[in-house]
C-alpha cells in the first residue's frame, strides 16, 4: 500500500481525495458568495443617506378611462390579407329585421 514517499496508492484513497477536494471547492464557492452578499449589504447601508432618487417623487394624477374611439377602418393590401390568412366576403343586411348575414366564400 505504501509507496516509497509515504503516500497511499490505493484507488479508494484517491477517490476520497477527489471527493474531499470537491467538497472543499464547494465550500469555498459558497463562502465567496456569502462574502459578496455581505459586502453588498454593507455598501448599500453606508451609502443609504447619500443616494438621490433617480426620478422625481411627484405622482401623476390617475388617468380616467378613455371613451371608445368609435369606428376604425384598417386598409390592408391583398398581399397582407393573404399572409394573414384573412378571407373576405360580401356582407348583406335584411332591411326588415335586425339580423345581419355574412356569406362565406
Amino acid at each position: 500500500m505504501d509507496t516509497e514517499h509515504g503516500t497511499v496508492n490505493s484507488p479508494h484513497a484517491r477517490k476520497r481525495g477527489r471527493v474531499a477536494r470537491a467538497c472543499l471547492f464547494g465550500l469555498v464557492a459558497l463562502g465567496l458568495i456569502a462574502l459578496g452578499a455581505a459586502g453588498a449589504t454593507v455598501a448599500l447601508r453606508r451609502t443609504e443617506g447619500t443616494r438621490r432618487p433617480a426620478a422625481s417623487t411627484v405622482t401623476a394624477a390617475t388617468p380616467t378611462p378613455a371613451e371608445p374611439a368609435g369606428e376604425a377602418e384598417v386598409v390592408l393590401s391583398s398581399e397582407a390579407l393573404a399572409r394573414a390568412g384573412i378571407k373576405t366576403a360580401p356582407v348583406t343586411a335584411i332591411s326588415s329585421g335586425i339580423a345581419v348575414t355574412v356569406l362565406a366564400v
